[in-house]
Order: C-alpha cells, then sequence, then structure tokens
C-alpha cells in the first residue's frame, strides 16, 4: 500500500463514497485466491474448520485498514503494519506487541 499509493488511495476513495469494493478482475481474483489458500489450510488441518468466506472478508478487512491507519503516519512503516496486522490475524489481541503510546493511555486513565 505504501509502494503504490494512488491505487490505493483510488480504492478507498471509492469505498468511502459508496461502501462497496472495487470489483475489478484483479481484485476478484486476489480474493479468490486468498479465499483458496484459506480452504487448502482448512483441508490439510492447518485451521480449523471456519467460514473461509469471513476469514477471507476479515483479512482484507484488517490489510486495508491497517494500511489506511499507516499511511497516516511518518514515516510510513510498511513492515511493522504488516507485523501487527499478521500477528492480529495468528494470535489474537493477546500477542501483539505493546507500544510505549498504549502505555502511556493506559497508565493515565
Amino acid at each position: 500500500m505504501a509502494g503504490d499509493r494512488v491505487n490505493f488511495r483510488t480504492i478507498r476513495h471509492t469505498a468511502d463514497n459508496t461502501r462497496v469494493r472495487m470489483d475489478t478482475p484483479e481484485v476478484i481474483a486476489g480474493f479468490e485466491e486468498l479465499r483458496s489458500d484459506i480452504e487448502t489450510a482448512i483441508a490439510k488441518g492447518l485451521f480449523p474448520p471456519i467460514n473461509a468466506d469471513y476469514l477471507m472478508a476479515a483479512i482484507v478487512g484488517v490489510a486495508f485498514e491497517v494500511a489506511e491507519r499507516m499511511l497516516q503516519r511518518e514515516p510510513h512503516d510498511p513492515a511493522a503494519a504488516a507485523e501487527f496486522a499478521a500477528a492480529l490475524l495468528i494470535g489474537g489481541v493477546r500477542v501483539l506487541p505493546c507500544t510505549a503510546e498504549a502505555v502511556v493511555n493506559t497508565e493515565s486513565a
């Protein structure tokens, strides 16, 4: 997302205005490939028998929203954004790295 900001902004602008995602063949193919990978992981026992469509949608949603927040920060840190999203999706909230910002907010509450 950081490397192709124009395309990402176009996707986000469209989503923000119409609340539908772009239904280009490339985007649809990417979603289908992700869903297929999830179904393969389920079949191999790597994932529990879960709803592949919901997980695909959750992964895409997390990716877009985390990328949006990353682009609002300077400097952009795609590696940290990817690490955060992957940790969240693989391990849940309890495995996410703590940040100094979060510790300060917790202490002042």
